[in-house]
């Protein structure tokens, strides 16, 4: 371990003791002379800032007046000390008031999670075994600590839990966001000027100069929490973070509630219980793991010569699943649904899956539960997921106009399944322009049909949220406002609106690189890519085929122009949209099961679609005909396919046959519905499609559960998966002798 390691891992224990009697002290306050906490928040940061700000005018008034004239430092800063500061410790006292301490402390430390995830995933990296067993034993310590073992104590309520988990992404964005702030302007600097600006944001509330009454030892308290407990503990931790990063930095908070323990034995007299005895030693091995970590980074280079990289697949499976656990977060916030109370994790983990996976699946009606804002977030999961985390990433990316290294590059290319890393910023800056300005297009299409029916904002609104979803393919709509999950069942004649959905769903369906090839080579279908030729001919093929089965065998007593378009528009959306027209009971079991199929198959490769896609179909197709014929390889348009891509086409059957037959049975089996019921359910969330036979609001946990993994699995792919898994297959390159086996 280094001098400067060394050092860290000293202020860094000594910074959280002195957080820890900090929070004895908050507590007292409490209970003595009934503090209120937002107001001591605001002390606490007027005071200690000022402080902080006269010993840099003092003895580091350079930095000072150089960070005042940067402005991309100062709008830095201003995150920092919305995010780090005043949400860490608003939501931490508002925590503990809506549940408990135990409660606040356990949720406060989930921090680590996200720390570890959101600090490797910036840098592209993974964690080593030893920061996750760190990780564990100081959370395993904190855990024991706070509720003494009991898992009963943690009192979850809505407001506790949103408040707690608020907390923790309050502490993340604490050592995140400060480390390049501190190596640049200094460990007085940037808490001084951070907590500035969240006095003056709550000054407004409580200014700081109100102060209430206070017993003499009341004021001994106070005095010691804004000198030791914020000024002195925000500067020691924040050098820690410099000098340990923040992963390790942040494994030190463990220290914090063991502190506050230790003070409560000596100062109250109370006793160490078993759990705080397994508590203690949790932490301090979560110290001296970190301890032989920070000394193995030296060693001869270890991590600065081999850092184990993420994959551009990890990274692709990484971003969607923070993207969902932020939607979820966001859809429970009272704000979010009309009635004004906070939403159930499990039903905002349902729909934030649903959203950003553009799959439609929805245990709550859009439109009757959620509130504009909560339908807005649902509406951003939408085009976030539609458009792929990575591309959305890399589109801020451009526009900033930093520079895209090659990993980034590469992970863009997998993303959108280009076939190479050359121009894919171009190739992006296509697909942004060309999905707005179809989107804006079908929103004015769809205008004058709300408007007239819904009012002008209301009718726009509308307009812009129904283009979205059916672009993305994601089957969520607002026409439940009417009657509760009828989707557009009330517009099954209306040309206007099942045309321009229908459109936007096929637009959206199939793919970015055949828009770039149909732009590039115009209608010189000759010059198509091979890819290009086979999604277009599949597509139409399973446009056209299935249209003709319902209009002849589904609705033959429907009138002749409404059954063209129920028919058509039926034909489209299971792939994958999901929105309907009819209801689905309505139709034969026959038709239901190709239903079933078509949300299987999907769309087409590097699209907003989901499911197998059609270029998979095609290939076991062709490798079928090539069977047939002897051939040793299946073509199209005079081109052969690979070995490997028909491996690849087999192995998605298979994983997706296996996932949706098994889901369902499991389904089935625990909720006691029908079997063919339940797999189209399961085949709507491995496809990415929506439809449903209206099982899905009253499911249970362990189904629901099912169903969120099935979506992730057919939003991301599976091979996408299984090459983040096995990132570094080892292939030795010998070949082992060959021998048949009859088959069929």
């Amino acid at each position: 371990m280094t001098s400067i390691q060394k050092r860290g891992l000293i202020f860094g224990i000594l910074g959280t003791m002195a957080w820890g009697a900090g929070g004895s002290c908050s507590q007292f306050l409490f209970e003595h002379d009934a503090v209120d906490p937002v107001w001591l928040s605001s002390l606490r940061m007027c005071t200690a800032g000022g402080i902080l700000i006269c010993y840099a005018l003092l003895r580091d008034r350079k930095r000072l007046l150089g960070l005042l004239r940067s402005r991309r430092d100062l709008l830095i800063l201003s995150v920092f000390a919305v995010m780090g500061l005043l949400l860490n410790q608003l939501s931490y006292l508002l925590a503990i008031r809506h549940s408990n301490a135990g409660t606040a402390t356990v949720l406060q430390n989930l921090s680590l999670v996200l720390i570890v995830l959101l600090f490797h995933l910036m840098r592209r990296s993974l964690p080593r075994a030893m920061q996750l067993a760190a990780v564990f034993l100081a959370f395993l310590g904190t855990f024991l600590i706070a509720t003494q073992g009991n898992i009963h104590t943690l009192s979850l309520s809505p407001g506790g839990l949103f408040f707690g988990l608020s907390s923790a992404v309050g502490a993340a964005a604490y050592s995140l966001l400060s480390t390049d702030l501190i190596d640049r302007w200094g460990n007085a600097v940037v808490p001084g000027c951070g907590m500035a600006i969240g006095a003056i944001l709550l000054a407004p509330f409580r200014p700081a100069f109100c102060m209430p009454p206070l017993s003499p030892s009341g004021l001994l308290a106070l005095g010691y929490i804004v000198l030791f407990g914020t000024v002195i503990a925000s500067a020691l931790f924040l050098q820690c973070v410099h000098d340990l990063g923040p992963v390790n930095a942040g494994l030190l908070a463990g220290i914090e509630p063991l502190t506050a323990t230790i003070l409560s034995a000596l100062l109250l007299g109370s006793r160490f219980s078993p759990a705080d005895l397994m508590g203690f030693a949790c932490i301090i091995g979560a110290v001296t793991l970190l301890n032989l970590y920070a000394g193995k980074q030296t060693e001869a280079g270890v991590l600065s010569q081999n850092p184990m990289r993420c994959s551009p697949f990890q990274i692709i499976i990484f971003g969607f699943l923070l993207i969902i656990l932020v939607g979820s977060l966001l859809l429970m916030l009272p704000v979010s649904s009309k009635a004004g109370v906070c939403t159930s994790f499990s039903d905002a983990l349902f729909t934030s899956t649903s959203a950003v996976c553009v799959t439609g699946l929805i245990v709550r009606d859009t439109a009757s539960y959620w509130s504009g804002f909560g339908q807005t977030v649902i509406l951003l999961l939408i085009q976030i997921g539609g458009l792929g985390v990575v591309t959305v990433a890399g589109a801020f990316t451009i526009l900033s106009g930093r520079k895209i290294g090659l990993l980034q590059r590469s992970t863009m290319q997998e993303a959108i399944a280009a076939h190479q890393v050359g121009g894919i910023v171009r190739l992006i800056r296509f697909i942004l322009k060309t999905v707005f300005a179809v989107e804006l297009a079908g929103a004015a299409l769809l205008f004058p049909v709300f408007s007239r029916e819904f009012g002008f904002l209301r009718g726009a609104w509308y307009a812009l949220f129904h283009s979205v979803s059916a672009f993305c393919n994601a089957g969520f709509d607002l026409m439940g406002i009417k009657t509760p999950f009828s989707s557009l069942t009330d517009y099954s004649a209306h040309p206007v609106v099942s045309l321009v959905i229908s459109l936007l769903i096929i637009l959206g369906g199939i793919g970015f690189l055949t828009w770039e090839d149909v732009r590039t080579n115009r209608l010189h279908i000759q010059r198509y890519q091979m890819q290009t030729k086979v999604i277009l001919t599949v597509t139409g093929a399973l446009i056209v085929f299935p249209s003709l089965y319902f209009f002849f065998f589904e609705f033959s007593g429907v009138p002749i122009k409404e059954r063209l378009l129920l028919s058509f528009f039926q034909s489209v959306t299971p792939r994958t949209a999901g929105f309907n027209t009819v209801d689905l009971a309505s139709l034969s079991e026959a038709g239901r099961i190709l239903i079933l199929l078509l949300m299987m198959i999907g769309g087409s490769p590097g699209s907003t679609a989901g499911g197998m896609k059609t270029t998979t179909l095609a290939v076991l197709l062709a490798n079928a005909l090539a069977v047939f014929r002897r051939k040793e390889n299946p073509t199209f348009f005079n081109r052969r396919v690979s070995t490997e891509t028909v491996s690849q086409a087999a192995t998605i059957l298979i994983m997706y046959l296996i996932l949706f037959l098994g889901g369902g049975l499991i389904i089935s089996r625990a909720e006691g519905l029908p079997v063919l019921t339940c797999l189209f359910e399961t085949a709507s969330a491995i496809g990415t499609v929506g439809l449903s036979m209206g099982i899905t609001p009253s499911l249970g946990l362990i189904p629901r559960l099912i169903l969120i993994g099935l979506m992730f699995f057919g939003r991301v792919g599976g091979l996408t998966l299984i090459f983040a898994a096995l990132s570094n297959p080892q292939n030795t390159g010998a070949k082992l002798p060959q021998e048949r086996i009859t088959v069929g």
